[in-house]
């Protein structure tokens, strides 16, 4: 699910909306099937994009801006975002990946039947927090990721949980990993896919692969 606040589409592509679309063409040139739900006008070169039939400048009101409004309208937010997932339940998923920075979006998807990952591209926000915090006391609470180590310690200040996980690796490909991870400052969130033989991360994505792979997040633990 991405961000509906804006299209995904070049030369417009930035944020969370560049990253959705890395994260997409780099998983689908692995082998996994993805769907990305978006707003109207979106498009990703070889990856297969569901048109939510929501037009962002329905949702102009809910974008998100450092020190802007802390009560922005959720209405227009909920009926988009009950119209994607209504969407969703048409498929069957293995997984839901959600991107989306809106209290809706977090609340909505509890209701999925396949597990749900959110990721956090933006700094504490009081509905969001309490979105997850709401559905964290679920039977089945969502994962959720975040983009950097900074965000991850702000998020916890909230009471937002956040649990580290570890990938299925050796521990000599661990460290290298983490020094991978700290040549690039704001990328503490890792995709672990299959880092052998990777020498840039710029290049995680582009590795084939004969077989598709779990998906698994770690959130490394540097605050204090």
């Amino acid at each position: 699910m991405a961000p509906l606040v804006s299209a995904i589409r070049e030369p417009q592509g930035g944020g969370s909306q560049a990253f959705v679309s890395d994260l997409a063409r780099g998983l689908a040139g692995r082998g996994h099937q993805v769907h990305v739900y978006a707003a109207t006008g979106s498009q990703i070169p070889g990856v297969t994009v569901i048109d939510t039939g929501v037009d962002p400048r329905s949702l102009v009101a809910t974008l998100y801006r450092a020190g802007g409004p802390a009560n922005r309208d959720p209405a227009p937010a909920e009926s988009a975002f009950a119209r994607a997932y209504s969407a969703v339940r048409e498929n069957r998923y293995d997984l839901i990946h959600n991107h989306a920075f809106d209290a809706p979006a977090i609340s909505l998807a509890a209701g999925l039947d396949p597990p749900v990952v959110h990721t956090l591209h933006l700094p504490p926000d009081k509905a969001v927090s309490a979105a997850l915090v709401h559905v964290a006391q679920r039977s089945r609470p969502p994962t959720v990721a975040v983009v950097s180590d900074f965000q991850a310690c702000a998020w916890r200040r909230v009471r937002v949980p956040l649990r580290r996980t570890r990938g299925r690796h050796e521990p000599r490909q661990r460290e290298q990993h983490l020094r991978m991870a700290s040549k690039v400052r704001e990328v503490y969130t890792l995709l672990l896919l299959d880092f052998t033989g990777v020498r840039e991360p710029t290049s995680l994505l582009s590795q084939p692969r004969a077989t598709p792979c779990s998906i698994l997040y770690a959130i490394p633990s540097l605050c204090r």
